[in-house]
Order: C-alpha cells, then structure tokens, then sequence
C-alpha cells in the first residue's frame, strides 16, 4: 500500500438487494503501520468497519454501520503516549447520476 489513502475495500454491488448484505471489514497489520505512520500517530493497533450495504433509490447505494479504531497518539500538552479507542457511527449514500 503506498499511499494510506487508497485505503479501500471493495464489493459488488451487482446482486445486491433492497435487504442489504453484512461485511465486516479490517486493516491488516501492514495497512495499519502505514495508516497510522500518515496519520502522525504512535500508533494505529486494529482498524475495522461492520456495515450493512443496502441499495438504495434507483441506482443508489447505502452503507451504515460502525468503524473502530485503537490507536496510540502524543498527548498534546505532555507528548505522554494516549491510548484511544474510537467507535464511530456512519451513515453514507451513493448514487450514480446521468452525465
């Protein structure tokens, strides 16, 4: 991985249906060090991501569910190492559009 931002699972949404499928999703241990090092992190020890994929309107496509994250980070007034777990909510649309 060269560059932390083509960070990236894919899937087809070919078969998808209004129903949706369930993916869970995780950095490998690389992905990780290479996330966390473009970050300015300590480090980034597990970065993962349990979705529910639905489609949505037409040509769209839904995606909610919760990413997590453990991380070491520099306390900002001691530079201390901070141990950080993060759970985050996410509630994200596409959808193709003509032109």
């Amino acid at each position: 991985m060269s560059d932390p931002l083509t960070f990236h699972r894919e899937i087809s949404t070919t078969d998808l249906s209004r129903e949706g499928r369930h993916f869970t999703f995780a950095a490998n241990d690389d992905e990780c060090r290479e996330i966390g090092d473009f970050l300015g992190l300590r480090a980034l020890r597990s970065l993962s991501a349990t979705l529910e994929v639905k489609r949505w309107r037409k040509q769209g496509v839904s995606v909610e569910g919760m990413v997590h994250a453990d991380l070491v980070q520099d306390c900002v007034v001691t530079l201390a190492p901070v141990d950080e777990a993060i759970a985050e909510n996410i509630s994200l649309r596409f959808e193709l559009r003509d032109g």
